[in-house]
Formats: C-alpha cells, structure tokens, sequence
C-alpha cells in the first residue's frame, strides 16, 4: 500500500474521506439541507474524479504494456 501513497487517487481517497466526516458533523449539527447537499455534490465530485484517475491509470498501463482492452468494447 505504500506505493499509493501520495498519489493523485490515494489523495482523491484522503479528501473522500474528510468530505464523509463533514457529511456526517453537518447532519449530527442539524445543518441546513443546502449545506448538507452542497457536502454531498462535493463527495460525488470527488467520487467522479476517483473513478476517471483510475481509468486513466489503467490506460496507461495497459498502453505501457501493450495490452489491447478490446474486449472492453461491444460494438453492435
């Protein structure tokens, strides 16, 4: 696991977790429901971010090792 440290997911993942903790502070607070929506977008944000680095990052792999992902690709 020490390989992921201090990358650019490890850090996405970091900031995922602060926002859940926020989410969770701002309900036990009895925050309004635009504070606790606007936490919410800023998770599903973060969560969209994850999701795109890690495709990139399995592009590249693949790319650096020539592996074909057509398999991936369904066209009907």
């Amino acid at each position: 696991m020490d390989e992921l440290e201090n990358t650019p997911i490890q850090k996405l993942l970091d900031r995922q977790q602060e926002l859940k903790k926020k989410l969770v502070q701002a309900h036990r607070a009895g925050m309004s429901n635009q504070i606790v929506g606007q936490i919410q977008s800023m998770i599903e944000q973060v969560e969209f971010e994850i999701y795109n680095q890690s495709e990139m990052e399995k592009l590249k792999y693949n790319q650096d090792h020539n592996n074909d992902d057509d398999d991936d690709f369904i066209i009907g």
